[in-house]
């Protein structure tokens, strides 16, 4: 959490006391007719639009729309070789869509049409918007607000650009929680896309929100802790900003779009979908069969996602940018993970990044070990494959397991663990696979896989400790994700990424599939 010094706080107080806010709205007919175009498409397809056919071809335009509306850029911002690569592509999975829903194929070339005049015009219309705002004689205290960390290169890119822009900052929505007040913010998009306290708990003595026209806003400020004495010069903010925010153009139906439907949206059935299929690289390196788990999906930064086991035993690691004591780096149950948190996940390098350290740390043995364990396992499922999980429990009581129930076994079985935690069970299993013979040599060797595994996980601790210790924590909390490459060790890169969404239901995915970064592409509807 943080907190605000008295003189922070006595800041924040000031820009409240003196806050101004206006409201802008800019044009473009030929984006109005698109985004309608585009809404009018979805309605038509109905549930479709999250159709694995249809999808691949209204995603894209939905995110363009959105990146339009919520950044101050140009029409052509993809440049000329991305915006054809772009029209091709769109038509090519129109023509699939063809084979499939014909109906719709009218409709969606008169879209695509709009949308290829469109892609090439030159006309920023936000940033015209705030040249023409932008107070020139203070150029030290002036930053433009957007709706996603992503957003923020390319609105950069941008500034840098022209001239008398060039000094503006571009800022994400948690760096309005610090200390940092400006002398003007230039809010892109409607406020209904912001919290509360970018308005309530101002860092700027002028607040400018900047939006397309099209886009209806009748959000309305709650009091958060700007309640002041009776008569005294606060009482009056809550009624100032709800005059200044108040959207005075009367929008109708027809000629207006709500603004929670622009915003980038989670296809959570899509992911599913995706995820029972069992695709992926990593799928049958262990056995033929694919291992399903329940897990928990979660959105991230970047438009990413990942699938975390949700067994009440499974932990993740996660980065607190915040933290002041202590180390920021913790350990805490995947049930317990939510929005806002940062989630610690491989971006580079293939399979589960411990496993992969630990069998460096046993170097030569590596191979031999990790062999032995998918024997026995392998041979413990197709004991169960055969018979039953409850015979299977049933003969490891009768052979002298102390442990023996049906979670244990698929516990047991599964390529998540290493062995059991009770020899006399692991002596049980030996003599029902047929290795009784092995027992004690097998025994060792998932001895040493476990060392070697806790040793691992040691290792990349302490790298990774010293990497978030000597990073700035503050660039984590604004860009929503930071990398930490460990050099020395076999774990290539690992990334916190922001929280933004949870699946409110458990879902089985592949053991492969877990813990990877899932990409935009699986990911958006």
């Amino acid at each position: 959490m943080k907190y605000l010094s008295v003189s922070g706080a006595t800041e924040v107080l000031s820009c409240a006391a003196h806050l101004s806010v206006s409201r802008s709205a800019v044009c473009n007919e030929m984006f109005f007719e698109f985004s309608m175009e585009l809404r009018r498409f979805e309605r038509c397809l109905g549930e479709l639009t999250r159709d694995p056919v249809w999808r691949p071809f209204v995603a894209p335009m939905r995110r363009y729309r959105f990146e339009i509306s919520a950044a101050p850029l140009a029409f052509n911002y993809l440049g000329s070789v991305g915006s054809m690569e772009l029209i091709d592509r769109l038509g090519q999975k129109l023509a699939l869509c063809a084979q499939v829903n014909p109906d719709f194929v009218e409709s969606g070339r008169r879209l695509l049409g709009k949308l290829s005049a469109l892609i090439g015009v030159t006309d920023a219309p936000l940033l015209r918007g705030i040249k023409e705002m932008c107070d020139v004689s203070r150029v030290e205290h002036r930053a433009v607000v957007v709706k996603e960390p992503r957003l923020v290169q390319m609105a950069a890119a941008v500034l840098k650009e022209e001239s008398s822009l060039s000094t503006l900052r571009i800022v994400t929505v948690s760096e309005l929680q610090g200390e940092q007040c400006f002398c003007q913010l230039f809010v892109i998009g409607p406020a209904v896309w912001y919290p509360d306290y970018v308005f309530t708990a101002p860092r700027a003595h002028s607040i400018h929100l900047l939006k397309y026209a099209w886009l209806a806003d009748d959000w309305r400020p709650t009091a958060a802790f700007l309640v002041g004495q009776k008569g005294s010069e606060l009482t009056t903010i809550d009624q100032r900003l709800i005059e200044a925010l108040s959207d005075r153009t009367a929008s109708t139906e027809s000629s207006s779009l709500d603004p929670t439907e622009v915003l980038p949206r989670v296809d959570w059935d899509a992911l599913k979908l995706r995820l029972a299929k069992g695709e992926g690289e990593g799928a049958g390196s262990w056995t033929e069969e694919v291992e399903y788990v329940e897990a928990r999906l979660f959105s991230l930064e970047d438009g990413t996602a990942v699938a975390l086991d949700c067994d009440e035993s499974a932990k993740a690691t996660t980065v607190d940018p915040d933290q002041v004591d202590g180390s920021p780096i913790k350990r805490i149950p995947v049930q317990t993970i939510d929005v806002g948190m940062f989630i610690l996940v491989r971006t580079q390098g293939g399979g589960e990044y411990i496993a992969e350290v630990a069998d460096a740390i046993m170097e030569d043995h590596a191979a031999a070990a990790r062999e032995a364990q998918r024997r026995w396992k392998s041979l413990l499922r197709t004991a169960v494959t055969t018979y039953s999980v409850s015979h299977v429990v049933s003969e490891l009581g009768r052979l002298g397991g102390t442990r023996p129930n049906e979670t244990n076994v698929r516990n047991w079985m599964s390529y998540r663990t290493i062995k059991p935690k009770d020899y006399s069970d692991f002596q049980a299993i030996m003599q029902l696979v047929g290795l009784g013979h092995e027992i004690d040599d097998y025994w060792a060797t998932m001895g040493m896989i476990d060392s070697a595994h806790r040793r691992a996980g040691h290792r990349i601790a302490k790298l990774l400790l010293s990497q978030v210790r000597d990073s700035d924590m503050n660039r984590l909390a604004v860009a929503g994700r930071m990398d930490f490459t460990l050099q020395g060790s076999a774990a290539g890169t690992l990334s916190a990424l922001r929280v933004h969404g949870v699946y409110s239901e458990p879902v089985p995915v592949p053991v492969h599939r877990l813990g990877r970064l899932i990409d935009e592409g699986e990911l958006y509807g």
